[in-house]
């Protein structure tokens, strides 16, 4: 399963400047219908993500690159996908404008796993609609957001 992710050729920058580069790619998402969720283990996921970060190690030795390179990887809930990427280490940090906190694999996972639908029926129903209450909460200052990711260094 995800084959083709898993031995997909990366682009590794020479220089800071090179960081679009990598992103645009270097970035994969895994994307599941809360069927496809509902019936993929979380020890298939870590298998896979042990596949991917093996063969990217393979690929920064084997390469002419002086550096090592950091992979990681979010739950978008948004898009309900994992992502995950690979940059040069001479980054001074991942490219995310969120504030974020460092946490292990399996907690992404299990997240994404049993992240529930965005859409249930009854949130479509607008005949719940109310602006004077969507106002008020709207003028509530939300806390800031923290992006949980996991990340690890190869090489």
């Amino acid at each position: 399963m995800w084959d083709d992710i898993i031995n997909d050729e990366i682009f590794i920058g020479h220089t800071p400047e090179d960081l679009t580069q990598e992103i645009r790619t270097n970035t994969w998402l895994i994307s599941m219908i809360s069927e496809e969720r509902a019936n993929t283990s979380s020890e298939v996921l870590l298998a896979f993500f042990q596949a991917v970060i093996d063969n990217r190690i393979e690929q920064v030795r084997h390469s002419e690159a002086n550096h090592g390179m950091w992979f990681y990887v979010w739950h978008d809930q948004q898009a309900s996908q994992l992502r995950f990427s690979l940059i040069s280490d001479f980054h001074a940090k991942l490219p995310f404008d969120a504030n974020i906190t460092s946490t292990n694999l399996e907690t992404i996972i299990e997240e994404y796993l049993n992240f529930p639908d965005h859409f249930p029926s009854s949130a479509l129903d607008i005949h719940d609609y109310d602006p004077e209450k969507q106002r008020a909460e709207e003028a509530d200052t939300p806390p800031p957001f923290v992006l949980p990711v996991f990340s690890v260094q190869l090489l």
